[in-house]
């Protein structure tokens, strides 16, 4: 199967590794001219191997979003998939979780709504935002209760 997004502008956030830069790899292949967003100074070189631009962004601060986003006209496709997975035992009353709980909620929801907010004025009728969840947006595991309620939230905010 192939598709062709030539002339379309894609943004992907979480893209230096892993499935984001997956999915942007499978878009350069079909012709997307695309725009990575990474928090981390790796999305540089995936954006030059792929031809496309690139910035690194906290996406849970709005300044460093619409800086991400500023140098971008109309956006297409929206993928949102930057993310945090950590184990967040409900039972561990620790700073430590207690942090890592905030942070995880912090990315995979807020994050995914501020950028998906800051785009939205950037797409025209027909374009498409793509949030990434996971198994565990439908199931649940006791040890990583920050990431199983943050999918759980994206689907419920895809919908919206």
């Amino acid at each position: 199967m192939s598709f062709d997004f030539q002339g379309r502008h894609v943004v992907i956030t979480g893209s230096s590794r892993g499935i984001g830069r997956g999915i942007a790899e499978g878009f350069a292949a079909a012709g997307a001219i695309l725009h990575l967003i990474a928090n981390d100074g790796a999305v540089h070189a995936v954006a030059k191997t792929l031809g496309a631009t690139s910035a690194v962004a906290d996406i849970v601060d709005k300044a460093q979003v619409v800086a991400a986003l500023t140098p971008l006209g109309r956006i297409d496709v929206l993928i949102n998939n930057a993310g945090l997975e950590l184990m967040t035992p409900i039972n561990d009353p620790s700073d430590a979780t207690s942090d890592a709980y905030r942070r995880i909620i912090d990315i995979n929801v807020n994050g995914t709504a501020l950028v998906t907010a800051a785009s939205l004025d950037r797409m025209q009728d027909g374009g498409a935002v793509i949030n990434t969840a996971s198994i565990w947006g439908r199931l649940a595991e006791a040890r990583f209760g920050a990431y199983v309620a943050s999918k759980h939230a994206i689907i419920g905010l895809t919908k919206t």
